[in-house]
């Protein structure tokens, strides 16, 4: 039922859950939905960068703002894009168009994106500033949602990920300078994480129980 948002026109009504059954020839009882910010989070808990944190946040930052939270093990979606921040949403700020429209702003000039704003950080103080600026505003964002979730550690993915080094200094000093010490990490799953996090939903106490065998099975090889 998503409309107005540019997305899934084409789905509008369809029931996905049925259509997948027919064309997979699945039980519809046997096809699970998952938000994939929760999905993503959940993959690295279960096996990458939030691996052995009882309590973790994951963001994934890109066109838009992903966020989840994860609790006992289990993630789920936190859905903070659209909650209040500076003058607007968290997603004005926290997001691919926030970088272009900043960057504009200050040179006159344009970049298609943040891969293209992270080439001119070493000769351009004005690309270097916004990504300064960004790492302040997502600490600001962080600090009342690592405080709330009681956040052992903060997992960046998305594309926006890939420009850590550019924005990440900013970030944890100012973190640190509102005593928040919580452990900021890139994604180690990358994009694999989402599907990984979709899968181990099927069966987590199997997932335990495979991931207690194969240290075992490690432990006796040694």
């Amino acid at each position: 039922m998503i409309k107005d948002q540019d997305k899934f026109k084409a789905l509008y009504g369809v029931n996905i859950k049925e259509e997948l059954s027919k064309r997979l020839d699945i039980e519809t009882a046997n096809i699970h939905f998952i938000n994939d910010a929760a999905g993503f989070l959940q993959g690295e808990v279960f096996g990458g960068a939030a691996r052995g944190n009882a309590n973790a946040l994951g963001l994934t930052l890109g066109t838009g703002l992903g966020s989840s939270y994860s609790e006992g093990g289990v993630a789920r979606d936190a859905d903070l894009w659209n909650s209040p921040f500076l003058n607007g949403i968290a997603e004005d700020y926290l997001s691919t168009r926030w970088f272009v429209k900043r960057y504009n702003q200050l040179s006159n000039n344009t970049v298609a994106g943040v891969k293209e704003l992270t080439a001119l950080t070493s000769t351009d103080h004005f690309a270097t500033r916004v990504f300064m600026e960004f790492g302040y505003n997502l600490a600001q964002f962080l600090i009342p949602v690592i405080k709330k979730h009681k956040a052992d550690i903060v997992i960046v993915g998305g594309n926006i990920s890939r420009a850590f080094g550019a924005f990440s200094p900013e970030l944890i000093a100012t973190l640190k300078g509102n005593e928040i010490n919580t452990d900021i990490k890139v994604t180690k799953l990358k994009e694999h994480a989402a599907l990984i996090g979709a899968a181990s939903c099927c069966d987590l106490s199997f997932a335990s129980e495979i991931s207690v065998d194969n240290a075992v099975t490690a432990a006796k090889k040694s």
